[in-house]
Formats: structure tokens, C-alpha cells, sequence
């Protein structure tokens, strides 16, 4: 998933981008939807990708 652009795994999550970009700018990360979630977690200072999935599918606390 990390190869991903936040549409791509959004789409294939059957997740609505703009509910994901909230989810995000809630956490104070700022998405770029052509973006890899891989370059949207380093950007934000997160080490993978998976900490950011889980603030997409609003598993995160």
C-alpha cells in the first residue's frame, strides 16, 4: 500500500477521499492525493506507511 497515491488505496478501500484528507488534517498531516502514502508518512515525520493507513481507515487514536 505504501506504493499507493491516497485515491488509489482509497478507492480500493471504498473510502471517500475527502472523508481520508480529514482524517489526516485532524492528525495534522497535509495529503496530497497524487501523493504515495509512503512520501505522505516520511513527510510527516511517521516511519511507514501503516501509521498513516490507519488514520485513513480511522483505526488511529
Amino acid at each position: 500500500p505504501g506504493r499507493m497515491t491516497l485515491t488509489e488505496f482509497c478507492a480500493s478501500r471504498d473510502i471517500d477521499v475527502k472523508v481520508a484528507q480529514e482524517r489526516l488534517e485532524a492528525k495534522g498531516i497535509k495529503p496530497a492525493p497524487g501523493r504515495t502514502l509512503r512520501d505522505i508518512a516520511v513527510d510527516n515525520g511517521y516511519e511507514r506507511p501503516y501509521e498513516v493507513l490507519d488514520i485513513i481507515e480511522g483505526k488511529a487514536k
